[in-house]
């Protein structure tokens, strides 16, 4: 996927969920109407829409990069992404619970995002140094 489209999906995903929020928010639908059916519907989708916004933050901070250097990035987040939220769902289920476990959880979750911001911040300059 280009940058473009990234951009474009993102944007798209927040200005429906902030619209969603407005129209539940100020129950601007009556009940048993066309709006609020579609409401109905998409309720159970609407926390998957708040992945847009960090998705439109990382795809402005990443638009001016050069396609080549994106493409470089987008080897390594497409499965390390999806890999850390997998561990975090991981530790998150394995914890019993208690004041250890919450301090532990966070340690984990500092480690495991540092390195992939590390690692993405590494791709990031090693690629610019062979483009530019």
């Amino acid at each position: 996927m280009t940058k473009k489209g990234i951009l474009s999906l993102s944007l798209s995903l927040s200005l429906l969920l902030i619209f969603l929020m407005m129209m539940g928010s100020t129950r601007a639908c009556s009940w048993g109407t066309l709006c609020d059916s579609i409401l109905t519907f998409l309720e159970p989708i609407g926390p998957l829409l708040f992945i847009g916004i960090p998705t439109l933050l990382f795809s402005l901070i990443t638009y001016k990069m050069p396609q080549k250097v994106f493409e470089h990035w987008m080897g390594f987040a497409v499965w390390a992404a999806p890999s850390i939220m997998v561990f975090s769902v991981l530790i998150h289920s394995d914890r019993s619970g208690g004041l250890m476990s919450g301090s532990f959880d966070a340690l984990l979750y500092i480690i495991l995002y540092g390195i992939f911001c590390g690692i993405s911040i590494w791709r990031i300059v090693s690629k610019y140094r062979h483009v530019g």
